[in-house]
């Protein structure tokens, strides 16, 4: 069955005892690989998001880096963030399907996706959302995090570096189990081990997102202009050094002139320069690479396996 087109009976009266009247009318909506995402117009005519996680069975089959409790994560991620950033939706009800699925039902985010928007809007718009969007992280990067791992505290680490060997770790027994090559990987372990020293001095553990790109970023117009309307997908948000964030190292690696990269640099602020910090980018690259090749692998997309593959195996230089 495929629950992106239909709601399993069972499943759906399940949440709707728990959450909703009658008479609702659920709708698929486009959603990411690992979760299946509905939006659901309830009685009370105030639309909502349900979102459906994996079993356990399919977090057990990997990759190493997939969580039978990123929905929960997502929960404590959200209470600490919000009462400093309120681009962020509210949970409205959570629980766990028969058979071990979890799900939340959230307030529904106003606006578009900014990779929707970003093709028509003027150059000045665009330069506003990207410099809102360097705030947005510059704010998130401020807020403490209580330990190295995961928000629920099911993985805590007692350093950055152990967590960082970990997801190396993690990688490489993914390539092992999924057939793919082991010289990036092996890279990878071997470059943090040389690396340690400068691994450590990432030593405030930060709120990550893991996944901040324009597909997770809404933006709505108002009679003021483009703003950001809220900030989707925080379920696989850690505690990390704040250098981590994908979004952050994608702008690093434009040229210092690009648009975007200046306006959002502008809202962000100074970035450490420093050799150890570079580094540090330099590992969380190779990393970020072997999480979309996995997940590649997982999805079965050939195409985006071979672009991931090749671009981790210039990262690793083999």
């Amino acid at each position: 069955m495929n629950t992106r087109n239909h709601v399993d009976a069972t499943l759906r009266r399940h949440i709707d005892d728990r959450v909703f009247g009658r008479n609702e009318l659920w709708s698929p909506l486009a959603s990411g690989s690992i979760n299946d995402v509905w939006r659901v117009a309830p009685e009370d005519g105030i639309d909502v998001i349900v979102r459906i996680g994996p079993s356990a069975e399919i977090v057990r089959r990997g990759p190493s880096w997939m969580r039978a409790n990123a929905l929960g994560c997502e929960q404590h991620l959200l209470n600490l963030i919000r009462p400093h950033i309120d681009q962020t939706p509210a949970i409205i009800a959570a629980g766990f399907l028969p058979g071990g699925r979890p799900w939340v039902v959230q307030d529904l985010v106003s606006g578009v996706p900014l990779s929707e928007a970003l093709d028509v809007l003027l150059p000045n718009e665009r330069d506003h959302l990207w410099r809102e969007v360097g705030t947005l992280l510059r704010r998130l990067r401020q807020i403490p995090a209580p330990w190295f791992g995961t928000p629920d505290g099911s993985e805590r680490f007692p350093d950055w570096p152990s967590m960082v060997a970990n997801d190396a770790a993690g990688l490489l027994d993914d390539a092992r189990r999924m057939g793919l090559p082991l010289e990036p990987p092996t890279a990878l372990r071997d470059r943090i081990e040389r690396h340690h020293a400068d691994l450590a001095d990432g030593d405030r553990a930060s709120v990550v997102h893991s996944d901040l790109d324009p597909r997770h970023l809404f933006v709505d117009r108002g009679d003021d202009g483009w703003r950001i309307s809220g900030v989707i997908d925080w379920e696989y948000g850690r505690f990390a050094d704040q250098d981590s964030e994908g979004l952050l190292l994608d702008m690093l690696d434009r040229p210092e002139d690009d648009p975007a990269r200046v306006a959002f640099l502008d809202g962000y602020g100074p970035v450490d320069t420093s050799s150890s910090a570079t580094n540090r980018r330099a590992i969380y690259r190779g990393i970020g690479l072997g999480w979309e090749l996995t997940d590649a692998v997982r999805c079965g997309d050939q195409a985006r396996r071979d672009e991931a593959l090749a671009m981790f195996r210039r990262w690793a230089n083999v």
